[in-house]
């Protein structure tokens, strides 16, 4: 591997780096707000801006070498789709943050565990998907697993969230306070979302790696 191949792979791994402290980062802002230490997790959402603007930079460096020539034109195109596909789980990460510093949404104390739940889920769809990198080039069997798992994964989560929105809408809260609960989970729930769509993007990239 050229030298701006690898300079792109280690910027892509520090990418993911990123984007991972997003998501640990509002886990942590989540756990603050549901245990009613707000302004704790105020200061961890502040946490989650700050690493994904930091995402953000490493996005834009690793656009301007591929198109100073990293990769051929087959693989630079799937290097970017993936690094872009990436950068959306921390773009959602820090707008999962901004709902509930924002919006201040009520949840109930029986809903507190549910929601702990699939935001743990939801956000351990990333490492697999993370893991998958560091195969790629290399085995690709291996990155073919671990993008089985995000799906996997993802299923899981979908299945939770069909649960959820179940409890919610068969409370008796008032339908405004449905509505905001159930746009929460949906936002923590496209987390996953957005991981399924980057391990399609690291398998694309795979095929091609071996073409």
């Amino acid at each position: 591997m050229r030298k701006q191949e690898e300079e792109s792979v280690n910027l892509a791994r520090e990418h993911l780096g990123k984007t991972e402290l997003c998501l640990n980062e509002m886990a942590r802002t989540f756990e603050a707000y549901l245990d009613g230490e707000k302004e704790e997790a105020r200061n961890f959402s502040l946490q989650v801006d700050k690493a994904e603007s930091e995402a953000d930079t490493l996005r834009r460096e690793i656009t301007k070498r591929l198109f100073k020539g990293a990769f051929l034109p087959l693989l630079r195109e799937g290097f970017l789709n993936f690094v872009e596909a990436i950068d959306k789980i921390a773009d959602e990460a820090e707008s999962c943050c901004d709902l509930i510093m924002l919006e201040n949404p009520d949840i109930p104390g029986d809903l507190k565990p549910s929601f702990k739940e699939i935001v743990s889920d939801s956000i351990s769809c990333f490492q697999p998907l993370k893991e998958g990198f560091t195969h790629l080039f290399k085995d690709f069997s291996l990155t073919l697993e671990q993008v089985q798992k995000v799906n996997v994964k993802e299923a899981e989560v979908d299945q939770k969230e069909e649960e959820l929105t179940r409890r919610i809408f068969s409370s008796d809260f008032e339908l405004a306070r449905k509505i905001l609960l159930r746009q929460l989970v949906v936002k923590i729930c496209d987390i996953s979302d957005r991981a399924e769509d980057a391990s399609d993007r690291l398998e694309v990239l795979a095929i091609k790696g071996r073409i």
